[in-house]
């Protein structure tokens, strides 16, 4: 597989990484004095997500042009399952936000996720950021 094939994968996964930023961000701006676990969550996925932009932008330049991925690269693996992860994340916080009126504004006053929960998806988004930015590192960028 080409470089910008990846890109694109990586592109999609940025998309979904966007909108799950801009949903906890949302939330945080709305709610005044906002969890510390929704903020940890947010700054997680904005560093996330910088990583993601830095490695759509290496895999499109030509510094990449010579490199081929397998099918069953640890990249292009990780990348499917983040996003199917960061989907599910962004449908849970979606499902959170939906109702009438008042159960909108009851939402946006709790967080959907219990302590456990936030730590853990800290924690994975945490290990995604790393596993990007090594294969940033890798290829020497």
């Amino acid at each position: 597989m080409d470089p910008l094939s990846v890109a694109s994968g990586i592109a999609g996964l940025l998309s979904v990484a966007l909108r799950v930023g801009m949903t906890i961000g949302v939330y945080t701006n709305a709610v005044k004095g906002a969890s510390k676990d929704a903020q940890k969550l947010e700054r997680e996925v904005e560093a996330f997500t910088f990583v993601l932009k830095q490695l759509g932008d290496f895999l499109q330049s030509k510094d990449a042009a010579h490199v081929v991925f397998e099918p069953t690269c640890v990249l292009l693996v990780a990348t499917n399952s983040c996003e199917k992860e960061l989907s599910d994340l962004q449908k849970k916080l979606e499902r959170h936000s939906k109702g009438d009126k008042t159960a909108r504004l009851i939402h946006m006053l709790t967080w959907p996720f219990t302590d456990k929960e936030n730590k853990d998806t800290i924690d994975t988004i945490h290990r995604w950021t790393q596993l990007y930015s090594l294969s940033l590192q890798t290829a020497g960028w």
